[in-house]
């Protein structure tokens, strides 16, 4: 059970957070960069990253892991939570 009472805070670009929820809450795809981030291939990530969301790539990695339930992340997760 997550503790309600901690606080996370993430540094990361308001529209990459804007896709990060999208794709949690209404299945949309997202681009390439967080398609990789998702997928867990990071030096992947990092080559399609812009240079803020390369600044932010630890916090993005950290939103996935604590954001997203566990069926929609990781390798071959990505299309089957899309449909």
């Amino acid at each position: 059970m997550k503790d309600l009472n901690k606080i996370v805070i993430y540094d990361i670009p308001e529209r990459t957070v804007a896709s990060l929820e999208a794709y949690r809450d209404k299945r949309m795809p997202v681009g390439g960069f967080l398609r990789s981030v998702i997928e867990d291939r990071l030096s992947a990530a990092y080559d399609r990253a812009d240079l803020d969301n390369a600044k932010a790539l630890g916090d993005i990695v950290r939103w996935v892991r604590n954001e997203l339930p566990a069926k929609a992340g990781g390798v071959g997760n990505y299309e089957r939570w899309l449909k």
